[in-house]
């Protein structure tokens, strides 16, 4: 995923924007402490952060996100 972990979730948030439906979701898992970063680059890509769910352990580790605004 490159060397901040974050290069990834950075491609599949760029290319979902085009590919995604007006009402379409995705889901990401994100590293440990990773929730800021994943949010800054979810608002810069046009997504809004609707919900984080934690893993067993009560790590913020699943992101989920929607579209806002138009393309």
């Amino acid at each position: 995923s490159g060397p901040t972990g974050l290069e990834i979730i950075e491609r599949i948030l760029s290319q979902s924007r085009s590919r995604l439906p007006k009402q379409g979701l995705v889901m990401l898992e994100m590293g440990y402490g990773q929730r800021d970063q994943v949010r800054e680059i979810a608002e810069r890509e046009t997504f809004r952060v609707d919900e984080v769910l934690p893993d067993l352990a009560g790590i913020d580790r699943v992101v989920v996100l929607s579209r806002r605004g138009s393309d």
